[in-house]
């Protein structure tokens, strides 16, 4: 009869429950969070310092709204939520405006072009450059 090898009698050591390394990457983007947590505050205090709803800040993040409450949660969001994060808030500093303005502000409908002689040409003239590229490439 075969026994069994008891952790002690075995050359590998025992199983240990544990994390498994983290790569570079992920290093770089944890200590990007800790430099970006400093700067601008958590998930929440930025929401808060916007004047969002949840709802709003999800909106704006293209993310479904019980994504960032876990995120608010965990204080745990993906390296892409604070890439945005960071170049929304470098864009609200350049244009200083705040999103409920963005957001409640109606659009001005295009205004309709009317010049169709000009497009006329501008197209006449394309096609008749590609005619004659054409040609010439034979």
């Amino acid at each position: 009869m075969m026994e069994l090898e008891t952790h002690e009698q075995s050359s590998r050591p025992a199983f240990r429950p544990s994390r498994r390394q983290r790569s570079v990457r992920r290093l770089r983007h944890e200590a990007q969070i800790q430099v970006f947590a400093k700067t601008h505050g958590d998930l929440e205090q930025i929401r808060q310092s916007l004047s969002l709803r949840p709802s709003q800040m999800a909106e704006l993040l293209r993310v479904h709204p019980s994504a960032w409450t876990r995120w608010v949660k965990t204080g745990q969001a993906p390296p892409h939520i604070y890439r945005m994060l960071e170049w929304y808030l470098e864009l609200q500093s350049w244009r200083s405006q705040t999103v409920p303005e963005i957001m409640n502000s109606k659009l001005q409908p295009a205004p309709e072009v009317r010049d169709w002689p000009f497009i006329l040409t501008q197209l006449l003239l394309a096609v008749g450059v590609l005619g004659l590229l054409i040609k010439l490439s034979f």
